[in-house]
């Protein structure tokens, strides 16, 4: 995962503290790709995006060392896999060291990440605890 940051003059998404976020409920349980007749590319793009599980604004858990941070969802994109198919891809802000605040640098989670970031907080009860 590369790290990336906001350019000079761009607005952070996220300018607040961290406890004026709502976290996002765990929403993620994967059941395939969205498609139109088991055609997941005939669905329209924007569709597709509109049907991911978090969306731009969302705070979510992720994977982060040993244990988990909170995250900062500021754009939801789409990639194809290794097999050609549609999957969604998130621009986060991690928390800063502190934890009071979102960063302003920037990396690329998938929603099996986020889904283990959940498991890792313990507030995802589908999910067996010591899911890696």
């Amino acid at each position: 995962m590369g790290k990336r940051t906001l350019r000079p003059g761009d607005a952070h998404p996220a300018p607040g503290e961290i406890g004026a976020y709502p976290v996002a409920p765990h929403r993620y349980t994967w059941d395939g790709a969205p498609d139109i007749d088991g055609n997941p590319r005939a669905m329209p793009l924007g569709d597709f995006l509109r049907l991911a599980p978090y969306q731009p604004g969302d705070v979510v858990y992720v994977p982060y060392a040993e244990a988990w941070r909170l995250a900062y969802v500021s754009h939801v994109f789409h990639e194809y896999d290794l097999y050609g198919d549609r999957r969604h891809k998130f621009r986060v802000h991690l928390a800063n060291k502190k934890g009071d605040r979102f960063a302003i640098s920037w990396i690329y989670v998938f929603p099996g990440q986020i889904q283990r970031g959940y498991a890792r907080a313990g507030k995802a009860p589908d999910i067996p605890a010591d899911y890696k």
